[in-house]
């Protein structure tokens, strides 16, 4: 039974990491306008390898 929580906002879901999410990281996560709002410590440019290397929680 997955009991994931979701919180649900005016133009978002934030929700627990899933693998098919990385395809959408990786077409966005370069972005002029998404990277202003992320975190310095992120790498750039944004690669495949970088998103396989998150932790994942089952």
């Amino acid at each position: 039974m997955d009991q994931a929580i979701q919180l649900r906002g005016e133009g978002f879901v934030l929700r627990r990491w899933r693998a098919d999410d990385l395809e959408a990281v990786l077409r966005h996560a370069d972005d002029p306008q998404v990277r202003r709002g992320l975190s310095d410590r992120r790498a750039h440019p944004y690669m495949r390898a970088d998103g396989e290397g998150l932790p994942h929680r089952p």
